[in-house]
Protein backbone atom coordinates (compact mmCIF):
# COMPACT_ATOMS: atom_id res chain seq x y z
CA UNK A 1 0.00 0.00 0.00
CA UNK A 2 2.65 2.14 0.89
CA UNK A 3 4.66 1.75 -2.32
CA UNK A 4 1.05 2.35 -4.54
CA UNK A 5 0.66 5.66 -2.38
CA UNK A 6 4.34 6.80 -3.62
CA UNK A 7 4.07 5.55 -6.99
CA UNK A 8 0.55 7.37 -7.29
CA UNK A 9 1.73 10.60 -5.70
CA UNK A 10 5.33 10.45 -8.05
CA UNK A 11 3.19 9.99 -10.96
CA UNK A 12 0.70 13.03 -10.09
CA UNK A 13 3.93 15.19 -9.36
CA UNK A 14 5.39 13.89 -12.60
CA UNK A 15 1.55 14.86 -14.69
CA UNK A 16 2.11 18.79 -12.56
CA UNK A 17 5.37 18.94 -13.74
CA UNK A 18 4.20 18.07 -17.24
CA UNK A 19 1.27 20.60 -16.99
CA UNK A 20 3.40 23.50 -15.79
CA UNK A 21 5.96 22.74 -18.86
CA UNK A 22 3.02 22.66 -21.07
CA UNK A 23 1.54 26.11 -19.79
CA UNK A 24 4.47 27.69 -20.18
CA UNK A 25 5.58 26.48 -23.67
CA UNK A 26 1.83 27.63 -24.76
CA UNK A 27 2.77 31.07 -23.59
CA UNK A 28 6.53 31.18 -24.81
CA UNK A 29 5.34 29.73 -28.04
CA UNK A 30 2.81 32.57 -28.29
CA UNK A 31 4.74 35.30 -27.16
CA UNK A 32 7.15 34.41 -29.67
CA UNK A 33 4.97 34.15 -32.31
CA UNK A 34 3.22 37.60 -31.53
CA UNK A 35 6.58 39.45 -31.06
CA UNK A 36 8.12 38.36 -34.06
CA UNK A 37 4.47 38.69 -36.09
CA UNK A 38 4.74 42.54 -34.64
CA UNK A 39 8.03 42.66 -36.09
CA UNK A 40 7.54 41.21 -39.14
CA UNK A 41 4.55 43.73 -39.54
CA UNK A 42 6.46 46.77 -38.50
CA UNK A 43 9.43 45.65 -40.85
CA UNK A 44 7.30 46.73 -43.99
CA UNK A 45 4.62 48.71 -42.50
CA UNK A 46 4.27 52.45 -43.40
CA UNK A 47 6.65 54.16 -41.32
CA UNK A 48 9.59 51.09 -41.80
CA UNK A 49 12.83 52.14 -43.46
CA UNK A 50 11.70 49.34 -46.45
CA UNK A 51 8.68 51.02 -46.90
CA UNK A 52 9.90 54.60 -46.95
CA UNK A 53 13.02 53.41 -49.29
CA UNK A 54 10.53 52.07 -51.71
CA UNK A 55 8.46 55.45 -51.66
CA UNK A 56 11.18 57.55 -51.63
CA UNK A 57 12.57 55.43 -55.05
CA UNK A 58 9.23 56.29 -56.04
CA UNK A 59 8.99 59.84 -55.60
CA UNK A 60 12.86 60.49 -56.60
CA UNK A 61 11.79 58.94 -59.83
CA UNK A 62 8.83 61.18 -60.03
CA UNK A 63 11.17 64.28 -59.57
CA UNK A 64 13.80 63.16 -61.99
CA UNK A 65 11.40 64.26 -64.89
CA UNK A 66 9.70 67.51 -65.92
CA UNK A 67 9.11 70.33 -64.48
CA UNK A 68 11.59 69.34 -61.36
CA UNK A 69 14.92 67.78 -61.15
CA UNK A 70 14.67 67.76 -65.28
CA UNK A 71 15.02 71.00 -67.03
CA UNK A 72 13.68 70.05 -70.32
CA UNK A 73 10.55 72.74 -69.73
CA UNK A 74 13.03 75.17 -69.07
CA UNK A 75 14.29 74.36 -72.46
CA UNK A 76 11.10 74.64 -74.30
CA UNK A 77 10.65 78.41 -72.57
CA UNK A 78 13.42 79.14 -74.22
CA UNK A 79 12.30 77.52 -77.20
CA UNK A 80 8.87 79.27 -76.94
CA UNK A 81 10.42 82.98 -76.11
CA UNK A 82 12.69 82.78 -79.52
CA UNK A 83 9.78 82.26 -81.35
CA UNK A 84 6.84 84.12 -80.10
CA UNK A 85 6.47 87.67 -81.49
CA UNK A 86 3.50 89.13 -78.81
CA UNK A 87 5.62 90.66 -76.13
CA UNK A 88 3.08 90.27 -73.56
CA UNK A 89 3.24 85.98 -74.33
CA UNK A 90 7.15 86.59 -73.82
CA UNK A 91 6.99 88.32 -70.58
CA UNK A 92 4.62 85.80 -69.44
CA UNK A 93 7.31 82.90 -70.82
CA UNK A 94 9.87 84.64 -69.04
CA UNK A 95 7.53 84.67 -65.04
CA UNK A 96 7.48 80.27 -66.31
CA UNK A 97 10.64 80.40 -66.90
CA UNK A 98 11.58 82.20 -63.19
CA UNK A 99 9.24 79.49 -61.78
CA UNK A 100 11.20 76.62 -63.03
CA UNK A 101 14.32 77.93 -61.74
CA UNK A 102 12.61 77.99 -58.30
CA UNK A 103 11.44 74.65 -58.49
CA UNK A 104 14.54 73.34 -59.25
CA UNK A 105 16.31 74.99 -56.81
CA UNK A 106 13.55 74.18 -54.11
CA UNK A 107 13.51 70.24 -55.39
CA UNK A 108 17.45 69.87 -55.60
CA UNK A 109 17.83 70.87 -52.03
CA UNK A 110 15.54 68.76 -50.71
CA UNK A 111 17.02 65.56 -52.75
CA UNK A 112 20.14 66.72 -51.97
CA UNK A 113 19.54 66.36 -47.83
CA UNK A 114 17.56 63.10 -48.47
CA UNK A 115 19.66 60.65 -51.33
CA UNK A 116 21.51 58.41 -49.24
CA UNK A 117 22.69 56.20 -52.19
CA UNK A 118 26.47 57.58 -53.04
CA UNK A 119 25.78 56.87 -56.74
CA UNK A 120 22.79 58.62 -57.17
CA UNK A 121 24.08 61.91 -54.91
CA UNK A 122 27.25 62.28 -57.27
CA UNK A 123 24.41 62.15 -60.16
CA UNK A 124 22.43 64.69 -58.62
CA UNK A 125 25.64 66.94 -58.25
CA UNK A 126 26.83 66.23 -61.89
CA UNK A 127 23.62 67.21 -63.14
CA UNK A 128 23.02 70.51 -60.99
CA UNK A 129 26.40 71.27 -62.86
CA UNK A 130 24.90 71.45 -65.75
CA UNK A 131 21.82 72.95 -64.81
CA UNK A 132 23.97 75.74 -63.16
CA UNK A 133 25.84 76.09 -66.20
CA UNK A 134 22.96 76.45 -68.31
CA UNK A 135 20.95 79.20 -65.96
CA UNK A 136 23.90 81.00 -66.37
CA UNK A 137 24.27 81.22 -70.05
CA UNK A 138 20.41 82.06 -69.85
CA UNK A 139 20.98 84.90 -67.47
CA UNK A 140 24.88 85.93 -68.84
CA UNK A 141 23.59 86.24 -72.76
CA UNK A 142 20.10 84.78 -73.65
CA UNK A 143 18.54 87.45 -71.60
CA UNK A 144 20.95 90.33 -72.72
CA UNK A 145 20.11 89.54 -76.47
CA UNK A 146 16.16 89.07 -75.72
CA UNK A 147 16.53 92.88 -74.26
CA UNK A 148 18.01 93.85 -77.69
CA UNK A 149 15.38 92.27 -79.52
CA UNK A 150 18.19 89.91 -81.20
CA UNK A 151 16.36 86.66 -82.68
CA UNK A 152 19.06 85.70 -84.11
CA UNK A 153 21.92 86.08 -81.59
CA UNK A 154 19.32 84.53 -79.05
CA UNK A 155 18.84 81.60 -81.79
CA UNK A 156 22.26 80.94 -81.38
CA UNK A 157 22.98 81.27 -77.98
CA UNK A 158 20.26 78.56 -77.81
CA UNK A 159 21.56 75.90 -80.43
CA UNK A 160 25.22 76.49 -79.92
CA UNK A 161 25.69 77.08 -76.20
CA UNK A 162 22.74 75.98 -74.27
CA UNK A 163 21.46 73.16 -75.77
CA UNK A 164 25.07 71.34 -75.66
CA UNK A 165 24.91 71.92 -71.79
CA UNK A 166 21.51 70.46 -71.43
CA UNK A 167 22.19 67.08 -73.60
CA UNK A 168 24.84 66.67 -70.68
CA UNK A 169 22.37 67.04 -68.15
CA UNK A 170 19.74 64.98 -69.81
CA UNK A 171 22.02 62.32 -70.40
CA UNK A 172 22.75 62.39 -66.75
CA UNK A 173 19.11 62.33 -65.46
CA UNK A 174 18.55 59.05 -67.98
CA UNK A 175 21.31 57.32 -65.86
CA UNK A 176 19.55 58.20 -62.52
CA UNK A 177 16.53 57.02 -63.99
CA UNK A 178 17.94 53.91 -64.83
CA UNK A 179 19.84 53.51 -61.34
CA UNK A 180 16.36 54.50 -59.65
CA UNK A 181 14.32 51.49 -61.46
CA UNK A 182 16.94 49.20 -60.52
CA UNK A 183 16.99 50.21 -57.25
CA UNK A 184 13.56 50.79 -56.54
CA UNK A 185 13.18 46.92 -58.39
CA UNK A 186 15.38 45.55 -56.08
CA UNK A 187 13.69 46.82 -52.93
CA UNK A 188 10.36 45.71 -53.54
CA UNK A 189 12.44 41.85 -54.12
CA UNK A 190 14.04 42.17 -50.95
CA UNK A 191 10.18 43.31 -49.46
CA UNK A 192 8.74 40.27 -51.47
CA UNK A 193 11.60 37.94 -49.80
CA UNK A 194 11.56 39.34 -46.38
CA UNK A 195 7.32 38.94 -46.09
CA UNK A 196 8.01 35.08 -47.99
CA UNK A 197 10.84 34.50 -45.55
CA UNK A 198 8.79 36.38 -42.64
CA UNK A 199 5.68 33.55 -43.49
CA UNK A 200 7.69 30.45 -43.65
CA UNK A 201 9.49 31.08 -39.96
CA UNK A 202 6.19 32.47 -38.54
CA UNK A 203 4.61 29.08 -39.76
CA UNK A 204 7.77 27.01 -38.68
CA UNK A 205 7.19 28.58 -35.30
CA UNK A 206 3.46 27.80 -35.05
CA UNK A 207 4.04 24.46 -36.10
CA UNK A 208 6.65 23.73 -33.82
CA UNK A 209 4.59 25.09 -31.04
CA UNK A 210 1.91 22.98 -32.17
CA UNK A 211 4.15 19.55 -32.20
CA UNK A 212 5.90 20.78 -28.89
CA UNK A 213 2.28 21.23 -27.13
CA UNK A 214 1.04 17.96 -28.83
CA UNK A 215 4.21 15.98 -27.82
CA UNK A 216 3.83 17.39 -24.01
CA UNK A 217 -0.14 16.35 -24.10
CA UNK A 218 0.50 12.71 -25.19
CA UNK A 219 3.11 12.29 -22.49
CA UNK A 220 0.49 13.67 -20.05
CA UNK A 221 -2.33 11.75 -21.61
CA UNK A 222 -0.20 8.05 -21.80
CA UNK A 223 0.56 9.14 -17.92
CA UNK A 224 -2.98 9.62 -16.81
CA UNK A 225 -3.74 6.33 -19.05
CA UNK A 226 -1.45 4.80 -16.91
CA UNK A 227 -2.73 5.92 -13.31
CA UNK A 228 -6.05 4.69 -14.39
CA UNK A 229 -4.88 1.18 -15.44
CA UNK A 230 -3.08 1.45 -12.20
CA UNK A 231 -6.49 2.39 -10.20
CA UNK A 232 -8.55 0.14 -12.12
CA UNK A 233 -5.54 -2.71 -11.21
CA UNK A 234 -5.97 -1.35 -7.82
CA UNK A 235 -9.87 -2.10 -7.71
CA UNK A 236 -9.95 -5.32 -8.95
CA UNK A 237 -6.89 -6.64 -6.73
CA UNK A 238 -9.20 -5.15 -3.85
CA UNK A 239 -12.38 -6.84 -5.08
CA UNK A 240 -10.32 -10.25 -5.40
CA UNK A 241 -8.62 -9.65 -1.81
CA UNK A 242 -12.31 -8.76 -0.51
CA UNK A 243 -13.63 -11.88 -2.25
CA UNK A 244 -11.00 -13.90 -0.81
CA UNK A 245 -11.51 -12.63 2.89
CA UNK A 246 -15.23 -13.52 2.64
CA UNK A 247 -14.62 -16.49 1.43
CA UNK A 248 -11.74 -17.41 4.62
CA UNK A 249 -14.33 -15.91 7.19
CA UNK A 250 -16.77 -17.82 5.90
CA UNK A 251 -14.44 -20.59 6.13
CA UNK A 252 -13.71 -19.64 9.64
CA UNK A 253 -17.43 -19.27 10.96
CA UNK A 254 -17.85 -22.88 9.66
CA UNK A 255 -14.73 -24.16 11.28
CA UNK A 256 -16.01 -22.64 14.25
CA UNK A 257 -18.99 -23.67 14.46
CA UNK A 258 -18.22 -27.07 13.69
CA UNK A 259 -15.45 -27.11 16.73
CA UNK A 260 -17.45 -25.61 19.28
CA UNK A 261 -20.44 -28.30 18.27
CA UNK A 262 -18.18 -31.02 18.77
CA UNK A 263 -16.12 -29.18 21.91
CA UNK A 264 -19.70 -29.42 23.48
CA UNK A 265 -20.39 -32.29 22.88
CA UNK A 266 -17.47 -33.96 24.22
CA UNK A 267 -17.13 -31.87 26.65
CA UNK A 268 -21.11 -33.76 27.81
CA UNK A 269 -19.63 -37.36 27.70
CA UNK A 270 -16.77 -35.93 30.03
CA UNK A 271 -19.66 -34.69 32.65
CA UNK A 272 -21.25 -37.91 32.91
CA UNK A 273 -17.86 -39.59 32.25
CA UNK A 274 -19.26 -41.85 29.50
CA UNK A 275 -15.92 -43.37 27.73
CA UNK A 276 -17.93 -45.63 26.08
CA UNK A 277 -19.81 -43.34 24.53
CA UNK A 278 -17.42 -40.66 23.74
CA UNK A 279 -15.79 -43.81 21.89
CA UNK A 280 -18.63 -43.85 19.92
CA UNK A 281 -19.25 -40.52 19.16
CA UNK A 282 -15.54 -40.11 17.98
CA UNK A 283 -16.16 -42.61 15.37
CA UNK A 284 -19.07 -40.94 14.40
CA UNK A 285 -17.30 -38.03 13.54
CA UNK A 286 -14.34 -39.89 11.89
CA UNK A 287 -16.90 -41.39 10.06
CA UNK A 288 -18.78 -38.76 8.49
CA UNK A 289 -16.31 -36.27 7.72
CA UNK A 290 -13.10 -39.26 6.45
CA UNK A 291 -9.86 -39.75 8.14
CA UNK A 292 -8.41 -37.28 5.62
CA UNK A 293 -10.76 -34.35 6.89
CA UNK A 294 -9.89 -34.78 10.37
CA UNK A 295 -6.49 -35.38 9.83
CA UNK A 296 -6.17 -32.12 7.52
CA UNK A 297 -7.87 -29.69 10.89
CA UNK A 298 -5.31 -31.31 12.96
CA UNK A 299 -2.49 -30.49 11.14
CA UNK A 300 -4.03 -26.91 10.76
CA UNK A 301 -2.86 -26.23 14.23
CA UNK A 302 0.96 -26.00 13.49
CA UNK A 303 0.48 -23.01 11.55
CA UNK A 304 1.10 -19.85 13.68
CA UNK A 305 -0.22 -17.59 10.97
CA UNK A 306 -4.24 -17.06 11.18
CA UNK A 307 -4.07 -15.51 7.75
CA UNK A 308 -3.01 -18.41 5.84
CA UNK A 309 -4.72 -21.25 8.22
CA UNK A 310 -7.96 -18.87 7.35
CA UNK A 311 -7.51 -19.13 3.56
CA UNK A 312 -6.54 -23.02 3.73
CA UNK A 313 -9.71 -23.75 5.51
CA UNK A 314 -11.81 -21.71 2.98
CA UNK A 315 -10.17 -23.44 0.21
CA UNK A 316 -10.51 -27.12 2.13
CA UNK A 317 -14.75 -26.24 2.18
CA UNK A 318 -14.27 -24.94 -1.49
CA UNK A 319 -12.54 -28.85 -2.06
CA UNK A 320 -15.03 -30.20 -0.10
CA UNK A 321 -18.10 -28.82 -2.21
CA UNK A 322 -16.63 -30.27 -5.60
CA UNK A 323 -16.21 -33.25 -3.95
CA UNK A 324 -12.60 -33.08 -4.47
CA UNK A 325 -9.74 -34.29 -1.74
CA UNK A 326 -7.56 -32.15 -0.23
CA UNK A 327 -4.45 -32.85 1.02
CA UNK A 328 -2.56 -30.76 3.79
CA UNK A 329 1.28 -31.31 4.76
CA UNK A 330 2.39 -28.94 7.02
CA UNK A 331 5.91 -28.68 7.96
CA UNK A 332 6.46 -25.36 8.90
CA UNK A 333 4.35 -22.42 11.30
CA UNK A 334 4.79 -20.34 8.37
CA UNK A 335 5.91 -17.76 10.29
CA UNK A 336 8.14 -14.58 9.57
CA UNK A 337 7.41 -14.80 5.51
CA UNK A 338 10.05 -12.10 3.85
CA UNK A 339 6.70 -10.94 1.39
CA UNK A 340 3.24 -8.57 2.65
CA UNK A 341 1.12 -11.30 3.61
CA UNK A 342 -1.74 -9.83 1.80
CA UNK A 343 0.09 -10.61 -1.38
CA UNK A 344 1.20 -14.20 -0.32
CA UNK A 345 -2.70 -14.71 0.94
CA UNK A 346 -3.42 -13.33 -2.70
CA UNK A 347 -0.91 -15.89 -4.72
CA UNK A 348 -1.73 -19.24 -2.88
CA UNK A 349 -5.30 -17.93 -3.22
CA UNK A 350 -4.84 -17.48 -6.78
CA UNK A 351 -3.09 -21.12 -7.46
CA UNK A 352 -5.17 -22.83 -4.99
CA UNK A 353 -8.45 -22.22 -6.91
CA UNK A 354 -6.82 -22.95 -9.89
CA UNK A 355 -5.93 -26.46 -8.69
CA UNK A 356 -9.65 -27.03 -7.17
CA UNK A 357 -10.84 -25.97 -10.60
CA UNK A 358 -8.47 -28.08 -13.15
CA UNK A 359 -8.79 -31.35 -9.97
CA UNK A 360 -12.89 -31.12 -10.64
CA UNK A 361 -12.15 -31.27 -13.98
CA UNK A 362 -10.23 -34.74 -13.82
CA UNK A 363 -10.97 -38.08 -12.98
CA UNK A 364 -8.58 -37.76 -10.28
CA UNK A 365 -10.19 -35.10 -8.32
CA UNK A 366 -7.34 -34.59 -5.80
CA UNK A 367 -5.38 -31.63 -4.09
CA UNK A 368 -2.20 -31.18 -2.64
CA UNK A 369 -0.92 -28.43 -0.61
CA UNK A 370 2.72 -29.02 0.59
CA UNK A 371 4.41 -26.36 2.77
CA UNK A 372 8.04 -26.37 3.93
CA UNK A 373 10.24 -24.89 5.79
CA UNK A 374 14.52 -24.88 5.65
CA UNK A 375 17.05 -22.33 6.22
CA UNK A 376 16.95 -20.90 3.10
CA UNK A 377 13.42 -20.41 1.87
CA UNK A 378 9.70 -21.52 2.87
CA UNK A 379 8.55 -23.92 0.18
CA UNK A 380 4.32 -23.91 -0.74
CA UNK A 381 3.81 -26.69 -3.53
CA UNK A 382 0.07 -27.06 -4.94
CA UNK A 383 -0.61 -29.83 -7.13
CA UNK A 384 -3.57 -30.91 -8.54
CA UNK A 385 -4.67 -34.49 -10.68
CA UNK A 386 -5.39 -33.12 -14.58
CA UNK A 387 -6.41 -35.25 -17.38
CA UNK A 388 -5.11 -32.42 -20.06
CA UNK A 389 -2.37 -29.95 -19.12
CA UNK A 390 -2.04 -26.45 -20.02
CA UNK A 391 -0.08 -25.01 -22.28
CA UNK A 392 2.92 -23.52 -19.51
CA UNK A 393 3.51 -20.88 -22.26
CA UNK A 394 0.09 -18.89 -22.43
CA UNK A 395 -0.41 -19.66 -18.30
CA UNK A 396 1.06 -16.46 -16.88
CA UNK A 397 -1.03 -14.56 -20.16
CA UNK A 398 -3.62 -11.81 -19.61
CA UNK A 399 -6.94 -13.03 -20.40
CA UNK A 400 -5.67 -16.51 -20.88
CA UNK A 401 -8.13 -19.25 -19.65
CA UNK A 402 -9.71 -22.47 -20.51
CA UNK A 403 -12.82 -21.72 -18.77
CA UNK A 404 -15.04 -18.53 -18.97
CA UNK A 405 -14.52 -15.32 -20.26
CA UNK A 406 -14.79 -13.67 -16.91
CA UNK A 407 -11.54 -15.77 -15.63
CA UNK A 408 -7.82 -15.75 -17.30
CA UNK A 409 -6.71 -13.04 -14.34
CA UNK A 410 -6.07 -15.09 -11.50
CA UNK A 411 -2.43 -16.53 -12.98
CA UNK A 412 -1.50 -13.14 -14.79
CA UNK A 413 -2.11 -11.09 -11.40
CA UNK A 414 -0.26 -13.54 -9.51
CA UNK A 415 2.56 -12.36 -12.00
CA UNK A 416 1.75 -8.55 -11.43
CA UNK A 417 2.75 -9.48 -7.77
CA UNK A 418 5.76 -11.55 -8.24
CA UNK A 419 7.32 -8.83 -10.32
CA UNK A 420 7.32 -6.59 -7.54
CA UNK A 421 9.70 -8.99 -5.02
CA UNK A 422 13.55 -9.93 -6.11
CA UNK A 423 13.03 -12.76 -3.61
CA UNK A 424 10.32 -15.23 -4.57
CA UNK A 425 9.94 -17.73 -7.28
CA UNK A 426 7.43 -19.50 -8.87
CA UNK A 427 8.20 -23.07 -10.80
CA UNK A 428 5.36 -25.04 -13.05
CA UNK A 429 5.92 -28.76 -13.55
CA UNK A 430 3.64 -31.58 -14.80
CA UNK A 431 4.30 -35.07 -14.56
CA UNK A 432 1.98 -37.76 -15.04
CA UNK A 433 -1.47 -35.97 -14.95
CA UNK A 434 -0.29 -33.93 -12.15
CA UNK A 435 0.13 -30.22 -12.58
CA UNK A 436 2.27 -28.50 -9.69
CA UNK A 437 3.41 -25.00 -9.23
CA UNK A 438 5.91 -24.48 -6.45
CA UNK A 439 6.20 -21.20 -4.88
CA UNK A 440 10.01 -20.51 -3.40
CA UNK A 441 10.36 -17.30 -0.64
CA UNK A 442 13.76 -16.80 0.23
CA UNK A 443 14.66 -15.68 3.82
CA UNK A 444 17.08 -13.51 2.31
CA UNK A 445 16.15 -11.13 -0.58
CA UNK A 446 19.72 -11.45 -3.31
CA UNK A 447 21.14 -8.40 -4.70
CA UNK A 448 19.65 -7.99 -8.43
CA UNK A 449 20.71 -4.22 -10.07
CA UNK A 450 16.99 -4.00 -9.89
CA UNK A 451 15.34 -0.89 -9.02
CA UNK A 452 12.29 -1.82 -6.67
CA UNK A 453 9.34 0.40 -7.63
CA UNK A 454 8.80 -1.45 -10.92
CA UNK A 455 5.50 0.61 -11.74
CA UNK A 456 6.34 4.05 -11.76
CA UNK A 457 6.77 5.65 -14.56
Amino acid sequence: MLKEKFSTKFRSESIRKYMVVLIVVFIACSVLTEIFFFSAINSISIESDLYQKIKNSSTLKADIFPPTLYIVEADLFVQQIISEGDAGKRAVLLEKMEQTRLQYTEYYDYWKKNIHDQTLSELLDSSNVYVTEFYKIYDDEFLPAFAHGDGQAMREISDVRMAPVFEKHRQVIDQMAVIIEDSKASTERDARAFADKATILLLVVYISSVVIIVVISIIILRKVIAIEKDIVSSQHETEIANERLESIVEGLKKFKHNYDNTLASIEGFNLRNDMPGLKLYMEEIIAEKSKNEAVNYFKLNFIDNPAITGLIISKMIYAEKLDIQFVLKVRTSADGIAIKLSHLCEILGILLDNAIEAAANSEGKKVSLKMEESEEAFTFEISNTTDDAPDQSKIWEKGWTTKSESHGYGLWLAKEILSKYDNVLLNTDVEQHWFSQELIVLKTVPFMPKTYFTDIL
